[in-house]
């Protein structure tokens, strides 16, 4: 979880260790971001949304 990823360095720092990971499990990273993103499968969500559950878990599209 990371608390803001607006710029790219804090992005690349918060995907990289996710990268990493070789499996098929979905990946979240979860900000205070207002939007929801994709990167390489790593959906970013935003906390309030992830916390009240209008985020699905598996990998459809909210």
């Amino acid at each position: 979880m990371s608390a803001y990823v607006l710029d790219e360095g804090a992005l690349g720092r918060e995907l990289a260790p996710l990268n990493r990971i070789k499996d098929n499990y979905p990946k979240f990273l979860v900000t205070l971001d207002d939007f929801q993103s994709d990167h390489d499968g790593i959906r970013g969500v935003n906390l309030i949304d992830w916390l009240s559950e209008t985020v699905s878990f598996d990998n459809r599209k909210v």
